[in-house]
């Protein structure tokens, strides 16, 4: 990758995970088609729940009191009663650049390249450039 300054290919990849926020949807959604589309969608997930506790998982949880192991709940049932995340990682490459200082994002490809021998994925590449740098320090 070039600078966009200097036009240099002297650059110094960093590998970064920046935190960001989903979005949601707006006002106007919530106004003509939200409020309805979540009733329905509570509605038929509170359905699903009470049958599932009142046909199927009693009899799960005798079966493993018996048993002697430990109840856990099922993942799909903590997932829909729990609220969704609103934040995911994202992973960037940011570049600086070594003649004039200048610091881009850089988008990596999403091909495999060879990196000291071994094939990694670009993002892998530059933690372990990162890595090595910081051991020969």
């Amino acid at each position: 990758m070039r600078c966009e300054n200097c036009d240099s290919i002297n650059m110094t990849p960093r590998a970064l995970e920046v935190t960001r926020r989903r979005k949601r949807h707006g006002f106007f959604w919530f106004l003509f088609i939200g409020w309805w589309y979540l009733l329905i969608k509570w509605t038929c997930e509170a359905i699903v729940l009470i049958y599932y506790y009142v046909l199927i998982e009693w009899v799960r949880a005798i079966a493993l009191k018996v048993m002697k192991k430990k109840y856990t709940s099922p993942q799909w049932v903590k997932s829909m009663v729990l609220p969704r995340k609103r934040t995911y990682t994202a992973r960037e490459v940011m570049l600086t650049c070594n003649n004039c200082g200048h610091k881009q994002s850089g988008e990596y490809d999403e091909d495999l390249i060879e990196f000291d021998g071994y094939t990694l994925d670009p993002y892998a590449a530059v933690v372990e450039r990162q890595r090595q740098t910081e051991y020969r320090k």
